[in-house]
Parts: C-alpha cells; sequence; structure tokens
C-alpha cells in the first residue's frame, strides 16, 4: 500500500470515529467532537485480552483503520471515501 493511499484510509478512519462518538453521545456533547480532538476522546484501552489471546477493540482507531482494509481487499475497484459507518460492522 502506497503512502497516500494509507493517509487517505486514516484520515477517513478518524472521520467514522467522530460520527461514532456522535452517535453514542447526546446532541450537545457530540457537537463539541470534532477530527481534532477525536483521539482524545476516544477509549485509552485499544486492545483486550480473549481467550488467552490479544484482540483489537472494536471501534479503537487501529481497527477501523483494519476494517477499512478489509472492505478495500474484497473490492479494489471501491474509493475509500465510500465506505459507511454501517459496513465495519459487516466486515
Amino acid at each position: 500500500m502506497n503512502g497516500r493511499k494509507a493517509k487517505s484510509i486514516r484520515a477517513h478512519g478518524d472521520l467514522l470515529s467522530v460520527q461514532w462518538l456522535k452517535s453514542l453521545l447526546s446532541e450537545e456533547e457530540g457537537d463539541k467532537i470534532n477530527i481534532k480532538n477525536v483521539v482524545s476522546k476516544m477509549p485509552t484501552q485499544t486492545h483486550i485480552f480473549l481467550r488467552g489471546k490479544r484482540k483489537l477493540s472494536a471501534y479503537s482507531s487501529k481497527w477501523m483503520y483494519k476494517k477499512i482494509k478489509n472492505i478495500l481487499k474484497r473490492s479494489p475497484t471501491r474509493s475509500v471515501s465510500s465506505i459507511k459507518l454501517e459496513e465495519l460492522n459487516e466486515a
């Protein structure tokens, strides 16, 4: 994967993180969240231990990047910006 594609995946993953957090919070609190402060609002625990294995915690930044990459592997002609938040659960 080249650098431009990786950068666009990270940028879109952060945008999806903002959408996800806004869906969990009330409208007043959701208005305070943007791309610049989404990292500070995300949970700090990025991994969980499950059956003796270390796994990515759902909806962490790295989890979103990984899910976006999996969607793009299945359909390589698709653009990064066309991926929606609902599709990450299916991936």
